[in-house]
């Protein structure tokens, strides 16, 4: 085998080499794997365990099945991939084209609720922060406040002015994103926000508490998102 098979199940094994594979480019977006039984004699294991291998793959939206042709490596590019991170759209459902203004950059230690947030080493782990301004139709919808984990994704400040999204984001610097979750809740309007969205002190926002994840569970990106929805709504997927 390609990968040491230790104490984790010998289906959890088969997946993290299946994405030791996806992320060094080995299977590329769109590419379709060999056959469970060809993975199954290549790893001296069971068809059972490939297939439950490719299962938690599909689950995980980096495998997908074609009835009839195979099984297929999701395209990271596309833009139903990019929208598994963004769930902000128009009142008709249509995915919105964002504009971005960068109001502040620059790279630091990490606060205390950095690194409790996104678990990180120590104080002397290094943080890229973020403020910018999102902007649909010229009209701005969410500003916000982004503290990424370099330890974890190195290089990520150097790609700042060239990427938008974490989809984007994580090509760029070879991740594989795991799990988004958001925590949604209301807020006044306070200064700088009320500059940045151009509206008064006072006025509701939706904040957008968000942690995005790699597949391994470790977390990259925390992020505030004061959002004034106006024409806009908010979509939340439940599987």
């Amino acid at each position: 085998m390609t990968s040491e098979l230790h104490t984790r199940p010998l289906y959890m094994q088969i997946r993290d080499i299946i994405i030791d594979r996806i992320n060094s480019g080995t299977w590329g977006g769109l590419e379709q794997i060999p056959n469970e039984y060809v993975l199954a004699q290549e790893f001296r294991v069971s068809i059972g365990t490939i297939r439950k291998a490719i299962e938690i793959l599909r689950e995980e939206r980096l495998l997908t099945r074609q009835r009839g042709r195979g099984t297929f490596v999701i395209d990271r590019s596309s833009k139903e991939y990019e929208n598994k991170f963004d769930r902000v759209r128009h009142l008709d459902g249509r995915q919105i084209i964002w504009q971005y203004q960068i109001l502040k950059k620059d790279v630091g230690k990490p606060t205390t609720a950095e690194i409790d947030r996104l678990r990180l080493s120590g104080p002397n782990a290094e943080v890229l922060r973020l403020v910018r301004i999102r902007s649909a139709d010229s009209r701005p919808v969410k500003y916000e406040t982004i503290s990424i984990a370099l330890e974890r994704m190195p290089g990520a400040d150097r790609l700042v002015d060239t990427w938008h999204g974490m989809a984007d984001l994580a090509r760029a610097t070879r991740i594989l994103l795991g799990s988004c979750v958001e925590f949604v809740t209301i807020s006044d309007a306070e200064s700088p926000v009320t500059d940045g969205l151009g509206v008064q002190r006072g006025i509701p926002l939706l904040v957008l508490d968000r942690l995005v994840s790699s597949i391994d569970g470790s977390p990259l990106e925390w992020r505030y998102g004061y959002c004034l929805l106006t024409d806009k709504k908010y979509v939340s997927v439940v599987n």
